[in-house]
This record gives C-alpha cells, sequence and structure tokens, in this order.
C-alpha cells in the first residue's frame, strides 16, 4: 500500500435519482502526496460491484462525489482507488441517510418601530404584501415545490394592508390566501406578557374577522422574536381552532424553551397546540444565514452543514422547518430568491428536497407522520424579556390600569345596551379601538434599535412618543368610555326620590370594600353635614372626609357630539374642588357585578364615629393588624396578624415589608447581558425615615414614612389600615432623579409562611412557578397579573400590585439567569423600574411615580378562589355615581346583581355586546381546577336564545333556557364562552 496516496469515504446528505432509483451521494476526499495522475475507485457494496473514473487527482486534497444505491441499513462496503501506479483500499460501513424534507416559510419579522418609524413601518409592511402578491403571480409557472409562498407574521399586516387595497387587489390577495400561495397566522402581532386576561382573547380576535368575513382558514400562530408566552395561550389557540404555533425565540438575553422539538404545550385546562420553535442560535434568521434567500451556492454550502448539526443534536426526524427572511434586518422585504435557490436546488438533487412553503403544511405532515412521538411540555412559557416593561415603569402601569378600566366599562356598556338600547347606542367600534391601542403598547417592540446607544436620536425620541401615545390614547379613551357607560347606566336605575348614590360593583363576586366617592354641595341642601344611609337595609354608614388632591384632576365635559371628554381646567376644578365633599366610606354587600343604593341625609349634626385605627409614634393597630415602621429605612418592621396570633414579617432576612432597594450592577448593562452569571451588584435603601401620622377617621387610617435615597430625592410610603375590612393597602410615591446609567428600583415583601408553596396569577390563568413552568422558561421574574400567594396548610397571605407587574421570587434574582428557582424565602420584590436593556427600551426615566400593593393574611390554606377575589377586587375599586330622580327608570331602586351564577369557582371574565351586533356575550373561567356544572341568569334580559360558541364568539350549539336560566359545565380551569338573545325585563 503507498503510504504517499489516502482516501476516505463520507456520507453527505444529497441523494440523486438514477436510472429509476434512489442513488447516495458520497465524497471521496483523497489525499494525494504524489504528483498528479488519473483516478479510478472501484469496490462492493450489498454484494454489488461498482466502478468510478475520477478524472485527474491533483496533488494535495481533492474531493470527488460518487453516486452509490441507496442503502437502508447499515452496509458493509469495500474501496480500492488507483492512482496511476499506486493503489489503496479502506472499507467502511455505509450508514442509511435521511430523505430530508425543508420546508422554507419565507416571511418578515414584524417590528413596529425599532428600525424606522411606526407609521413607515405600517406602509413598508402593505407594500410587502403587494410585493408577495407580485412574486406569487410570477412564480405560477414554476414547479410546485419553488412557487413562492408568503407567511403574514401577525394580522395586523393584513388588517393595514386591506384597508388600503383596491377591490382587484383585496380579491388576489384573497384567492392565494384560498391557495395556500399565501398563509394568514393567528396572532395580531408578537406580544409581550403585559396582556389582561381578556387582553390574551382578543390577541386572536382580528384572526376570527378574517376568517369570518372571507372564509379563509386560519390553522397556525407564529411569533417571533419573543422570549416567552402565557400558559393559557393554547387555551386560546385552541379556542378557535389553531392547532399549530410556530415560535423563533431570540437568545439575545433569553433562553429557548429546552424541549425536544416539535413539541405539544399543553394549556391549563389540556388544550394544545403543536409547537415548532426555530434554531436556538440563528432563531428567525435561520433560512438567510444559510443561504437560502441569497443564491444556491451559498445554500449549497452552508445548509448540508446544518442539517448535520441536526442530526447531531439528535434530532430524529426528516423534516425540517427554515424560516427564511430576504435579509437578515427585522422588517424585511420579500424576494425571489427563495423561489430561484429551491428550483435550481431541486433540479439537481433528489434530497434534502427544498419546500417553499408555509406553516401550516409543514406542520400537518410533520404531526401526520410523526405525531406519536412528539413529546408534551405543560407550563408557563414565563418570559425572559418581561424585564424590559421596568423601563417605562409609567405607562406600563397606566396600561396595566387601563386593563382594569375597559374591563368594567365593557360590562357597563353592554348592560346599558340591554336596558335601553335607544339611549345606550353601540361603542363597538369605540371598545375595538382601545383594545387595539392596549395591544400596540403591550406588542414587543418598545422603541429603536438604538434607545440605549443614542438615547436623545431623532428615531430613538420618535418612536418612544409613539409608542407612548398608545398607552395615553388607550387609557383616555378608556376613562371617556367609564364615564359615559356608567352615567347612562346611572340614568336607567329607577329613583323616587333625591341624593341618591349609586356604588357599582365591576367583579363577579360580592364584596364588601371602601368606596371613594365625590358629593356636590347641592346634595347637603344647605346643611353643615350629612349622613350615609343604606336604602335597602336601613344602616347607617360611617364616613371620612379625605383630601381633594385624591381625585385626578380633570374636569368631565362634553364635546358637541354629546360625548364625554376630559380637559384639565385649573379653575373649574377649584370651584369644583370648593364646592363638593371628597369622602370615603365602606360599602357593604355590594352584589357581584352590580350595584346597591346609598342616600345621603342632609344633617346639621351627623353622629360622630369612633376610629377603631389606633396609633404610636411608629405603629398602628385596627382590629386584625398592628404594624410597627422601621425608623431606619421607611420599611415595616412588623406586621402582626391579631387574628391568626402570627409575624407575618420574615425580620430575620436582609430587607424590611416595603423596604426600597436601589440597585447598580458593577460593570454597568455589559455585566447584566453576560449570562455566566456573574454580575455582581450595589444595592443600597435609605438609612432615615420620618413616621408620620397620615389620615384617621371611622373608615381608615394610614401612617407615613418619609425619606430619600440613592438618586432618589423624595420617597413616601404610605401605609392604610381599615376599619370593617381586613386588608392592608401601601402607596408608594417617589421623586426619582432620571439617569443614563443602569439602575433598578425594587420594593422588599419579605413574609414570613413556613413550608409554603407559591402561586401567581398571570394572564389566562394561574400558576406555581418553577413546579409549573416549561424547561428553558424565565425564573429569574415573571409579569404576574392580579395576585401573588404565599400558603402553607395553616395560613397564607396573598399579595398584589397595581401598577408594576414585574416579580421577582424568593431573593432579587436578577444577573443569576437560573435554569431552577429556588424558592427558600417566602418574599416577593416588587422590581419597579430597571433600565438594563442594551437596545429597544428605554435608557432612562425619572420624575414623580406612584406604585400601590395590597395584602391580606388568611387563615388556611390557599385557596384560588379567595386568591382570585382579594386581586381582582384589589386592582378594581367600587365606582360609585350620584344619581338624578328618575321614577321611570328600569333597574330596581335598591340593589341588582346583573350577572349571578350559582358556583363561586366560575368567575364572568366578560360581558360585552357581540361582535356581530347579535346579543350579549358572557365569558366564564372555572378558577380552581374542577370540572364545574352551573347555572347562570340575567335579571335585567328576558333570555329568548342561547347558544355555546368559541373563544371568538363563533356559534357552536344552542342552549337551552329554562325558567330564565341557563346550564352549563365548564372544564377544570376551562373557558366557556356564551350568546345570549333577548329583550329587556319590564
Amino acid at each position: 500500500m503507498d503510504t504517499d496516496l489516502t482516501f476516505r469515504i463520507e456520507p453527505t446528505v444529497f441523494f440523486v435519482r438514477e436510472g429509476g432509483g434512489l442513488k447516495q451521494v458520497l465524497n471521496v476526499v483523497i489525499n494525494n502526496e504524489g504528483l498528479a495522475a488519473e483516478g479510478k475507485l472501484k469496490g462492493t457494496a450489498a454484494n454489488r460491484a461498482f466502478s468510478f473514473e475520477l478524472g485527474e487527482i491533483a496533488s494535495g486534497e481533492s474531493i470527488r462525489p460518487i453516486h452509490l444505491d441507496e442503502v437502508t441499513k447499515p452496509t458493509s462496503a469495500q474501496f480500492t482507488l488507483t492512482l496511476g501506479e499506486k493503489t489503496c483500499r479502506t472499507e467502511t460501513t455505509l450508514q442509511p441517510q435521511r430523505h430530508w424534507q425543508v420546508y422554507l416559510t419565507h416571511h418578515t419579522h414584524v417590528d413596529i418601530g425599532y428600525i424606522n418609524l411606526q407609521s413607515r413601518i405600517m406602509q413598508q409592511h402593505a407594500q410587502y404584501i403587494r410585493e408577495a402578491i407580485r412574486l406569487c403571480e410570477e412564480t405560477a409557472d414554476y414547479p410546485e415545490d419553488a412557487k413562492f409562498r408568503w407567511t403574514c407574521e401577525g394580522t395586523w399586516t393584513v388588517e393595514h394592508f386591506l384597508e388600503g387595497a383596491s377591490e382587484k387587489e383585496e380579491a388576489v390577495f384573497i384567492e392565494l390566501v384560498r391557495q395556500g400561495r399565501i398563509e394568514v397566522t393567528a396572532l395580531y402581532l408578537n406580544m409581550t406578557k403585559l396582556l389582561s386576561h381578556e387582553e390574551l382573547i382578543r390577541w386572536v380576535y382580528a384572526a376570527a374577522d378574517l376568517r369570518r368575513k372571507y372564509g379563509i382558514q386560519i390553522s397556525t400562530a407564529m411569533n417571533t422574536d419573543v422570549a416567552g408566552f402565557s400558559w393559557a395561550l393554547p387555551q386560546v389557540l385552541g379556542g378557535m381552532g389553531v392547532r399549530y404555533f410556530s415560535t423563533a425565540v431570540n437568545e439575545t438575553r433569553a433562553f429557548a424553551p429546552k424541549v425536544p422539538r416539535p413539541f405539544y404545550w399543553q394549556g391549563p385546562d389540556k388544550s394544545r397546540v403543536l409547537v415548532w420553535n426555530a434554531d436556538r442560535d440563528m432563531a428567525y434568521n435561520e433560512g438567510h444565514k444559510l443561504g437560502l434567500s441569497q443564491d444556491y451556492q451559498t445554500a449549497f454550502e452552508r445548509l448540508p452543514e446544518h442539517l448535520r448539526k441536526v442530526e447531531k443534536e439528535e434530532y430524529p426526524y426528516d423534516m425540517l422547518m427554515l424560516r427564511v427572511q430576504g435579509l437578515t434586518i427585522d422588517n424585511a422585504p420579500p424576494g425571489i430568491a427563495i423561489s430561484e435557490v429551491a428550483r435550481t436546488w431541486n433540479e439537481k438533487w433528489a434530497y434534502p428536497r427544498l419546500i417553499v412553503s408555509t406553516p401550516t403544511p409543514f406542520f400537518e405532515r410533520m404531526e401526520e407522520q410523526y405525531g406519536s412521538k412528539f413529546p408534551s411540555c405543560s407550563g408557563d412559557w414565563t418570559d425572559w424579556w418581561a424585564d424590559g416593561h421596568g423601563s417605562t415603569a409609567y405607562e406600563t402601569g397606566l396600561n396595566r390600569q387601563t386593563h382594569s378600566v375597559l374591563d368594567s366599562v365593557e360590562k357597563w356598556d353592554a348592560l346599558g345596551s340591554l336596558v335601553d338600547q335607544t339611549q345606550n347606542p353601540s361603542k363597538k367600534a369605540d371598545f375595538k379601538t382601545a383594545y387595539r391601542d392596549m395591544l400596540l403598547f403591550n406588542e414587543h417592540t418598545w422603541g429603536s434599535g438604538d434607545s440605549i446607544k443614542n438615547p436623545y436620536s431623532r428615531l430613538a425620541r420618535g418612536q418612544w412618543h409613539r409608542k407612548a401615545t398608545f398607552a395615553y390614547d388607550a387609557s383616555v379613551a378608556a376613562t371617556e368610555l367609564f364615564d359615559e357607560t356608567l352615567e347612562n347606566l346611572s340614568k336607567n336605575i329607577r329613583t323616587s326620590e333625591p341624593n341618591l348614590l349609586a356604588v357599582f360593583n365591576p367583579v363577579p363576586f360580592e364584596r364588601t370594600d371602601v368606596v371613594r366617592a365625590i358629593l356636590p354641595e347641592k346634595m347637603l341642601q344647605g346643611k353643615s353635614g350629612f349622613r350615609i344611609v343604606d336604602v335597602e337595609s336601613g344602616k347607617e354608614l360611617p364616613h371620612q372626609h379625605v383630601e381633594k388632591t385624591e381625585i385626578e384632576q380633570e374636569i368631565p365635559t362634553r364635546n358637541r357630539n354629546g360625548r364625554m371628554r376630559y380637559q384639565i381646567d385649573i379653575n373649574a376644578w377649584r370651584q369644583f374642588q370648593d364646592t363638593s365633599h371628597f369622602i370615603v366610606f365602606t360599602a357593604r354587600e355590594v352584589p357581584a357585578f352590580g350595584y346597591r343604593l346609598y342616600r345621603v341625609v342632609p344633617d346639621d349634626h351627623p353622629p360622630e364615629c369612633d376610629s377603631p385605627i389606633s396609633f404610636g409614634e411608629d405603629w398602628m393597630e385596627n382590629p386584625w393588624y398592628r404594624i410597627q415602621f422601621d425608623r431606619a429605612t421607611g420599611g415595616l418592621l412588623s406586621v402582626y396578624d391579631k387574628e391568626l396570633k402570627r409575624e407575618l414579617v420574615d425580620g430575620s432576612g436582609e430587607y424590611r415589608l416595603n423596604q426600597y432597594i436601589y440597585e447598580r450592577p458593577i460593570g454597568g448593562r455589559k455585566a447584566i447581558d453576560d449570562k455566566k452569571r456573574k454580575t455582581r451588584f450595589n444595592r443600597s435603601s435609605p438609612v432615615s425615615a420620618k413616621i408620620v401620622r397620615g389620615v384617621q377617621g371611622p373608615v381608615m387610617g394610614s401612617m407615613i414614612a418619609r425619606t430619600a435615597g440613592e438618586r432618589c430625592s423624595e420617597i413616601q410610603q404610605e401605609v392604610f389600615l381599615y376599619a370593617n375590612t381586613k386588608k392592608i393597602e401601601i402607596v408608594n410615591t417617589l421623586n426619582k432623579e432620571e439617569t443614563l446609567d443602569a439602575e433598578a428600583v425594587y420594593y422588599a415583601f419579605p413574609f414570613d409562611v413556613p413550608d409554603f408553596t407559591v402561586r401567581c396569577e398571570v394572564e389566562g390563568c394561574a400558576m406555581e412557578p418553577e413546579v409549573q413552568q416549561i424547561p428553558g422558561a424565565c425564573r429569574d421574574w415573571v409579569a404576574v397579573q392580579n395576585w401573588v400567594d404565599f400558603s402553607n396548610s395553616d395560613f397564607g397571605v396573598t399579595w398584589t400590585a397595581d401598577e408594576a407587574p414585574l416579580v421577582q421570587l424568593s431573593q432579587i434574582n436578577t444577573g443569576r439567569w437560573a435554569d431552577k428557582l429556588e424558592l427558600k424565602h417566602s418574599a416577593v420584590f416588587s422590581w419597579t423600574m430597571n433600565n438594563y436593556w442594551m437596545t429597544n427600551f428605554k435608557a432612562s426615566q425619572g420624575g414623580r411615580m406612584r406604585f400601590r400593593y395590597a395584602l391580606m393574611s388568611h387563615p388556611g390554606g390557599y385557596d384560588p378562589v379567595r386568591a382570585t377575589r382579594f386581586g381582582w377586587g384589589a386592582n378594581a375599586g367600587l365606582q360609585a355615581r350620584v344619581l338624578e330622580k328618575n321614577p321611570a327608570g328600569r333597574l330596581p331602586a335598591s340593589s341588582e346583581s346583573f350577572c349571578r351564577i350559582d358556583a363561586s369557582n366560575v368567575v364572568l371574565s366578560a360581558f360585552k355586546q357581540a361582535e356581530d351586533d347579535q346579543g350579549i356575550v358572557i365569558r366564564f373561567r372555572e378558577i380552581a381546577g374542577k370540572q364545574t356544572a352551573f347555572r347562570m341568569e340575567l335579571p335585567q334580559l328576558i333570555m329568548e336564545r342561547a347558544y355555546l360558541t368559541n373563544i371568538v364568539e363563533e356559534n357552536q350549539q344552542a342552549l337551552a333556557v329554562e325558567d330564565q336560566q341557563i346550564g352549563l359545565t365548564v372544564g377544570a380551569y376551562g373557558v366557556a364562552t356564551i350568546r345570549v338573545m333577548g329583550t329587556a325585563s319590564a
């Protein structure tokens, strides 16, 4: 054997068709240390001889492809290479190779902003769809697998294209969708985990509208870039018939799910979708980086190596989907190169087969062939990118408050339409606009790509201005709708006397809680005082005057169309302040989703009521709690539950309850971005606090800690106790210096609940951190909805935050990038603000801000009904309205519950006018994990017909109405949506 000649046989991923059969392509890799000579290869495999002329083999390394009959099992093969007078032999085992089918999904990642102003991005995407239509037509005679196809990543782009499309463009687009050349996916945009429960469902409403209007199929949801989604998303997608979910998690400051792909993602109600996540290293740029939207030669050089990489990762299937963008940028245009590459490739090779496709055909074929082998995973896909929302604490908090307001308003509007349609025309378009603005704020693009590097650039400032406007527009719209709808509803309450006050309860359970009200001077009828009396029971209720500054300085007025609007008018406000009474009182047993009436009785000598709240220099107490302030930090040293006889504050740790913490990473943002888990921090808190008494009266009392901290000249922490309600409320306000330096602010809540289990409410469901999170999902922080609960079998604490969604559990976890959440402490840290991102999010924030919290301790173990009632009630206050005399009103003159449900674990989550104006749509959620049969009635509606619908209001089956009740069964953690049609009760 000649030592200056060696060779080896290397398998490839390629197959060709020759002689009516498949041939595997092998590479003969020759190392010739001698002179160039003609080469010949012969040998045997599977008892069949073969011979190949290799041509001239130059000195050095050469590669020659050969085609051998396909082997379907490991097969021994012998090879002899002759090079001039030299001969060399080798033996190898040929392995079966996969018949790769590579599905190429051409799309563009939709960032509303980032690389340009939002208005320009909107125009670009409409033009991209026009270009996609042109390319579909241009490739009509291409081979089927090479024909141009386009996937619309979100319905937002489709919505705006159709708004400006001609009739011909609209018709051509819809026909291409029906042909499968263009696919419309289910989600509106790439959203964050800031969505409310109902907003999560509205995420798919635009897709449902398109499906109904045009009769098109929508089978797949698509999301790009974002690193997490609500556990309830499979439930929402399944609720509208969507079976597949294509994701492309960007691992910048994040991790993709550590689950073999594809996998079934199962929601809390056992609904499931089949998930395919793009390549972890390349995400949605995988196709372009592999040359598939560049040219054939680049693809030929890169794609085989990628397929081998996938094989080494023990991926067991022979089908693969690759996301393909026209360029390696966001908002990239479509291009014909993908079809040209596929056509050239498929002319040369039988396999791998390139299939220009949309997502659904890939999912369908994968599921049909391999579905029984896919793993299943259940839990919250907690978002690593949620930390960025803390870069805009005020607007994030404002939008969270809008969620609650709009949810309430939509209910009152639907009720108003039931009671008096002539006086309450549909505001469906107004609600749609408000929801759209909320969604656009909660969409993942916060700002410009250079928002951190160049925060004062035109793009950075311009994009944030428009982004913030979404939150402000939604808030103002919700406020206007709130006042108008509640006023219209109030006008329909039957009153035979003046001086009545209606207190409305927007949540689906009876409650006793404090309500704030403004009483015009005329209600006192010249008297110096007044009493508050429950109309139904005749009981007198203590009330308390409060500071006028508690009410927003906005005066409701009417424009020329009669619509409510709000304007700041200082003179009018001062006059209004001087002639009104600002009070609080405890409204008892206000019916679920209903109201109760109270009489304002003028009285020169109203009885004085003692306060059950007492004070010391640094402590206060009521019948349930005794709390003590820390004179150093301004936090709480002690919260003692007198009923449970337990201390609720963990005094063994570093922080007090509600302690302000200012954080600076050593090494700045780069240290945070380093996922090697070596980040160190400097953290500081106030060192001296002044403790003063706040308010005191028969309804509530408060104490205030005033202090200051690093880069925060004023910190005020006011803690409220109540005379008739077992809860603690905290209002933290601060005046913070703005800085571009990396920083964060927390408030600590270290509770002392031994042997605890922690649970929290996220959008659409509740979950147990760590236990109910998918592998790879964020453990360091979570964006919560209305509550966090720490409980053991004996007692627990339920905590809620109003403005600030971000929490860290057990300890401050920033910089840990944890694979597993170590729950050593029953502590929650409210992460109110940070500016740790190096792009997209806002670089700095400052000024006056407010963060409100509430907590309640409870006997016994965790109760999802109790936790939900506390959290929802804390973030959706009772609402008071002064009534005019109206003997002809249709609604009862004392109290009413507009929707009655006979199961406490089934909650009303939506009550709205139907999208098609056919009746009222009502949505219910089961929250305790028990399949439940329940009955529902609407006292103010004579129900004539009812239907069970899917989650997007499409009728599925008729429901029986018996004795003006509807019976339903909802599965464990399920959602049930119904449509009810009828006429108003007399």
